[in-house]
């Protein structure tokens, strides 16, 4: 699921989605959501999001060749069934143990931040303001759009037309 190469697109989804421009990330640059962040203990992370979504989650090992984790297994207390679907992941570094990048597909992110009345743009832009990310630009990446911000602090962030959040580690954590 990691990101690293997509392309700038000059065609907006609708506007730019920004913040004032002395807005910075939270605490010491780590960017904070439901608790989790890249750099942070995997199993810690597995429990903080399975707090979160209030039992309504349950985890398998990754599906994602090569990654250790677990993928996320999202049932909407809404549902009729009590089956559970894909609905992200956390893929943590095999040898140190920490996340490296973790991603809510679109039905768990609207249950997470109770977002299910909202377009993918007010989604955005709710959750910069929410997050106090700078502003984002659209890339296209996998052949689809999708707004992007790239912390100097060695995280990146992408939010996707269908309200996917993803976070991943661009440079390795300092444990000192």
């Amino acid at each position: 699921m990691h990101r690293p190469h997509a392309s700038k697109d000059s065609s907006e989804f609708s506007v730019p989605i920004a913040v004032p421009a002395e807005a910075a990330p939270k605490s010491d640059g780590k960017l904070v959501i439901k608790g989790l962040y890249v750099g942070m203990d995997g199993d810690e992370a597995i429990k903080t999001i399975m707090e979160a979504a209030e039992g309504n989650i349950g985890t398998r090992p990754t599906s994602d060749p090569g990654a250790k984790g677990v993928d996320l297994l999202f049932h909407d207390p809404r549902w009729k069934s009590d089956a559970k679907q894909y609905a992200g992941g956390i893929h943590i570094d095999a040898k140190e143990g920490y996340v490296r990048e973790f991603y809510f597909l679109g039905p768990l992110a609207d249950y997470l931040f109770k977002t299910n009345d909202l377009t993918p743009e007010e989604f955005a832009q709710k959750f910069i303001n929410a997050y106090n990310v700078p502003s984002l630009h659209v890339v296209t990446f996998q052949g689809k759009r999708e707004w992007r911000y790239e912390s100097p602090r060695g995280w990146s962030l992408a939010i996707t037309q269908q309200k996917q959040v993803n976070v991943w580690m661009t440079t390795a954590p300092s444990f000192n």
